[in-house]
């Protein structure tokens, strides 16, 4: 195994990774370290994970795949950071060293999940009206209690919810649907365009819809995700105003700056 970090490939800068001080207050706020203790599963220890990749003392493979898979990119920590460290985009870039780490098989198996399923608006839909039978059916409750919970409650009348092309008058306010979110919370984005309505917008939801790419930005699936976010910019470059009613889009929408740099 070869040490360092894998040539070609986008990997954690020297500039962002010294802007960790390694003070700790990241720590309070890190789930996986809340639950673990361990110090290798916060935002401090992975750093140092990275920073000993950098400087050719480890590989990007095995406790640093786990290291970094175990992390769930909610970001909490850049808020409690003082120094304001980059967090977000270490450990996407430190994913997409140990993505390509990854056996070949490993890669396509996830690759398909990620864009063969999230990519495309009718296999999510197919995807969620599995979920709901399944869960009409209470199959759901053969799984482990923990996945259980975690699984959004999805109804067939919920997803087969119309939503107006376009509604109301006024500038223009194009509303990104998403992937799971139109899925298990198309109510959410129809009380969203009542209320573009109300305040005298036109709102419009674009015809092709689908994922923002943050799921195969966070999988480390770096070029899925540039083709992803050049796919919702097409679909979004006519609107006046832009709505997103999902945090996790939100947030990952305003790095494409960043992911289409080059």
């Amino acid at each position: 195994m070869s040490t360092g970090w894998t040539p070609g490939l986008p990997a954690p800068t020297h500039d962002d990774l010294n802007t960790c001080v390694q003070c700790g207050l990241c720590l309070p706020a890190c789930p996986t370290f809340r639950i673990t203790g361990l110090e290798t599963s916060s935002p401090r220890g992975r750093i140092a994970a990275m920073r000993a990749v950098q400087a050719g003392q480890a590989t990007v493979e095995g406790d640093f795949t786990r290291f970094t898979d175990e992390c769930l990119a909610c970001r909490a920590c850049e808020a409690a950071c003082p120094s304001s460290v980059p967090y977000g985009r270490l450990i996407e870039a430190a994913r997409i060293q140990t993505e390509a780490a990854r056996p070949a098989a490993d890669r396509a198996v996830r690759r398909l999940g990620i864009v063969g399923v999230m990519g495309h608006r009718r296999m999510v839909r197919l995807m969620g009206t599995g979920l709901a039978i399944t869960q009409a059916l209470r199959i759901d409750r053969l799984l482990p209690k923990r996945l259980r919970l975690a699984t959004p409650r999805v109804t067939l009348r919920g997803m087969r919810m119309p939503l107006p092309a376009s509604s109301g008058e006024g500038p223009t306010a194009m509303l990104l649907t998403g992937c799971v979110m139109d899925i298990a919370f198309r109510p959410a984005h129809q009380a969203t365009i009542d209320a573009l309505v109300r305040a005298g917008y036109r709102a419009v939801v674009p015809g092709g819809g689908g994922c923002c790419g943050a799921l195969a930005t966070h999988a480390g699936e770096l070029g899925s995700a540039r083709d992803l976010a050049r796919k919702r910019i097409a679909e979004l470059e006519q609107a006046e105003v832009i709505v997103v009613d999902s945090a996790g889009c939100s947030a990952h929408m305003r790095t494409y700056g960043h992911l289409l740099a080059d």
